[in-house]
């Protein structure tokens, strides 16, 4: 009786060295995926610090643009709404006459109905 005691204390020795192992490689693969967790986390935060750099530089960009595409308002050049109307001197009719006049021709043409015989 006392050898069959001794047998079954060496066996639960045996098994509980062999759960602590188990429980000693548990350890270890939780661990290894926190420290994996822990570097994908650092990861992630760069990535998003690089995006929030990106958009900055990216708005930025679109100001600078935005501001070289626009001239100031102390710059413009107000139109005269009478542009158009203004007096001319020493009998100018305003404008380049050959040019006026090949914008009728131009628009003469356009108004004048087909050839039937081009037609068919």
């Amino acid at each position: 009786m006392l050898l069959c005691l001794e047998e079954a204390k060496h066996l639960e020795a045996t098994e509980k060295a062999k759960l602590e192992e188990e429980i000693m490689a548990k350890e270890m693969e939780v661990q290894r995926f926190q420290d994996e967790v822990n570097a994908k986390d650092e990861e992630t935060k760069r990535q998003q610090d690089d995006v929030e750099e990106a958009r900055r530089k990216q708005a930025e960009a679109a100001a600078a643009l935005l501001a070289a595409s626009t001239t100031p308002q102390h710059h413009h050049v107000a139109e005269d709404e009478n542009e158009n109307e203004e007096e001319l001197t020493n009998g100018d009719a305003g404008g380049d006459v050959s040019r006026d006049k090949g914008k009728n021709q131009q628009q003469k043409l356009l108004r004048k109905k087909p050839n039937k015989k081009f037609l068919n």
